[in-house]
């Protein structure tokens, strides 16, 4: 097989406090942004104000917290343990179509893309997985001081209730995506009253 045929994977340790908490599979780059958006995304820290540090070192990325880890547990119970958002967001198509567009553009072969926006910022990730990708655009959000509750986040992959999951535990209420969700992630959404558009490239986006 053709090199140029192979997409590019890697691997390193989370630790936390000192202590080996995760081992990550991704591609090369942004990995600080990777490691605090799968913390708190994951919910294994409460907040951004948690996390005092954040250092990267050849195949190693060490977190310090104020605190300990929050204990994992299921995601349909981490779900229901959230407090729906006060109001639905919602997004004009334009600015939806927008981004749903910069998900396609120039992306790498065998990446998928995550793209958050808060006001007239934009920030782009890719990784092999879709779920690196989306822990990408949040953990780079919590670094940059941004307020997650005025973000929206996109995604080039389907939505699944893992991929809904990380918005919702990150304070996230508009998640969108250039395909569909699950029937499972738009229950709970439902639930959450958070915000989800499908086909959001397509000159009609889908607001559910």
């Amino acid at each position: 097989m053709r090199e140029d045929m192979l997409f590019q994977e890697r691997c390193f340790t989370l630790r936390v406090n000192g202590e080996p908490a995760e081992q990550i599979l991704c591609s090369e780059g942004n990995w600080r942004e990777l490691s605090v958006g799968y913390l708190l995304s994951q919910g294994r820290v409460k907040s951004s104000d948690d996390i005092l540090t954040v250092e990267e070192e050849e195949d190693t990325v060490a977190v310090r917290l104020k605190g300990a880890l929050q204990p994992a547990c299921f995601l349909t119970d981490r779900l229901s343990a959230l407090p729906p958002f006060a109001v639905k967001a919602d997004a004009d198509d334009d600015l939806i179509r927008s981004l749903g567009r910069a998900l396609q553009e120039d992306a790498p072969f065998g990446r998928h893309r995550a793209v958050i926006r808060r006001g007239n910022d934009t920030a782009v990730f890719d990784d092999a997985g879709r779920h690196n990708a989306l822990d990408k655009a949040i953990g780079y959000a919590s670094l940059n001081g941004w307020e997650t509750r005025d973000c929206i986040l996109g995604t080039s992959g389907r939505l699944s209730l893992e991929m809904l999951g990380k918005a919702a535990c990150s304070g996230i209420p508009l998640l969108f995506t250039l395909k569909y969700p699950s029937d499972l992630c738009l229950q709970y959404a439902d639930r959450l009253n958070l915000r989800l558009v499908a086909r959001a490239a397509s000159d009609s986006p889908v607001h559910l």
